[in-house]
């Protein structure tokens, strides 16, 4: 959104893309929101089953690798590896597809961050980990049940 507002600089939108001097799959630190914001458009029982079958088929035909998903309310965190396919465009088709099996909206676009080294994976997890509790969802991290980790597999499993 540009404004006239000096105090405010217009945001530069930035490139998906990996760099080439990139050599492996690096990991992705991705947020997709939904329409309108602040509005419980994700925790009902069809869209959580078709998000989380949806991304366990892209894993299936090894398109990614998912270390962490958790679902809020009008948004979701995703920690994923993308194998030699396109992050954008596979987020897209993602979207396209749970739009069209849910009819939920999407903010155009989606915000990622490359995971450079352990320190990094390891606050974004925390993060993630720890968002439902900061917006008052739950008390404990563990109680909130709409997240999987590890390729996709229920928390219990390893709680």
């Amino acid at each position: 959104m540009q404004t006239n507002n000096p105090i405010f600089t217009p945001r530069k939108k930035l490139s998906h893309e990996v760099p080439d001097w990139i050599k492996d799959n690096p990991t992705f630190f991705i947020t997709i929101n939904t329409l309108p914001r602040g509005k419980n458009n994700l925790i009902h029982s069809n869209i959580i089953e078709a998000i989380k079958n949806s991304w366990k088929l892209y894993q299936s035909k090894d398109m990614v690798y998912i270390e962490h998903l958790l679902l809020m309310p009008d948004h979701l965190h995703i920690l994923i590896t993308f194998n030699n396919v396109p992050m954008i465009k596979t987020v897209r088709q993602w979207k396209r597809f749970i739009t069209r099996k849910t009819k939920l909206e999407w903010q155009p676009d989606f915000f990622d961050h490359r995971i450079r080294h352990d320190e990094s994976l390891s606050e974004k997890v925390s993060y993630i980990f720890n968002n439902p509790v900061r917006k008052g969802f739950v008390k404990n991290p563990t109680d909130w049940k709409y997240q999987w980790i590890r390729g996709m597999q229920e928390l219990s499993e390893f709680i």
